[in-house]
């Protein structure tokens, strides 16, 4: 039987010391020839929610002016009340029929245009001789606000609208057509400016007459002026402005 040969001796392992390397030598850091002087920031006030109203910029770049953003129902109200409050949908008059309407007349039937009664409902608010139409009752600003001077309020006949008024369809199913009244607003030279219809189903049976009988009897820059509507020169009162820029 064959051995395998003994393995031959080696030499012991013998590790190599670590070159000598000089120390680092760490200058210290140069002071900067001048300090860097940062001011120190201005302290500001926290923002206010309640006054982002007043703060509101322009296009012009001026001060949305406070007045009118406080110019809500409920200030409009004050101590001595307003002439006329209730919700009705509102409808700002077409003088004229669309391009489309006239060239073919037969592609509509002849009807008349139509308008749910829901999208076009609004809160209005008289007071003096100016209307206020609000999306909402809470509304802190009225969307728009209508002059009253020189305008005449009727009932519409049912049987015979206007040519430039809309339909309004029932808002609910409970709603019928002897629920809905509508009032015209007309210049005195009969042109017709708006159309304020009302759900006596929900509101006061009487509100229509109620608001022919308001806006009939408040024309007049005087009863503006009694109600506080307006102060001193026409020019002067923000709930002016709102009246008269709607229905240039």
């Amino acid at each position: 039987m064959e051995m395998a040969p003994p393995a031959r001796r080696v030499s012991p392992a013998r590790a190599l010391g670590a070159p000598d390397v000089d120390p680092i030598a760490a200058e210290p850091a140069t002071p900067m020839k001048s300090p860097n002087n940062v001011e120190r920031a201005t302290p500001v006030e926290a923002a206010d929610a309640s006054d982002s109203g007043t703060r509101l910029k322009s296009e012009e770049g001026n001060t949305k002016a406070a007045t009118i953003t406080t110019v809500s129902v409920e200030a409009l109200r004050g101590t001595d009340g307003l002439d006329f409050e209730c919700h009705a949908a509102v409808i700002r008059a077409q003088q004229e029929k669309s391009f489309i309407v006239k060239s073919m007349p037969w592609l509509f039937g002849g009807k008349r245009p139509f308008f749910a009664y829901g999208e076009c409902s609004r809160y209005v608010a008289v007071k003096g001789c100016s209307c206020f139409v609000y999306i909402h009752k809470e509304d802190a600003e009225p969307l728009y606000a209508i002059f009253l001077e020189n305008v005449v309020a009727e009932i519409e006949d049912p049987e015979h609208p206007h040519p430039n008024s809309v339909t309004l369809s029932p808002w609910t199913r409970q709603m019928s057509k002897e629920d809905v009244v509508t009032v015209l607003l007309k210049r005195s030279n009969g042109m017709l400016l708006y159309q304020v219809t009302f759900d006596i189903s929900k509101e006061n049976s009487m509100a229509a007459n109620n608001f022919v009988s308001t806006v009939n009897g408040s024309g007049t820059i005087e009863k503006g002026i009694e109600k506080g509507v307006w102060k001193g020169t026409k020019s002067s009162s923000s709930t002016l402005v709102h009246a008269t820029t709607i229905d240039k």
